[in-house]
């Protein structure tokens, strides 16, 4: 809302990093899929911010792949959770 774009830009490096260094250190939990679903939500977000800042609105439809893949992680570590609960 400030429009300070190089703020903005800038903040998307240790965003995406604190993302990925989280979703590393849950690796071997079921956990790991949500954090790859925020992940996924980042760098979404972050794209689209980006085509906001610089007006690249014919490329907007692309960040449907990240949130979608996001939404799939989501599904599958409840799915998960659901087989987990129903087998005991």
């Amino acid at each position: 809302m400030l429009e300070i774009r190089w703020l903005g830009t800038l903040m998307i490096l240790p965003t995406v990093s604190v993302a990925i260094w989280i979703a590393w250190m849950c690796r071997s939990t079921k956990e790991v899929y949500i954090n790859l679903a925020v992940l996924c939500w980042i760098i979404a977000n972050s794209a689209w911010m980006l085509m906001e800042f610089f007006d690249l609105e014919d490329y907007k439809l692309y960040t449907a792949l990240p949130f979608g893949l996001g939404l799939i992680f989501t599904l599958y570590f409840y799915l998960l959770i659901f087989r987990e609960k129903s087998a005991s």
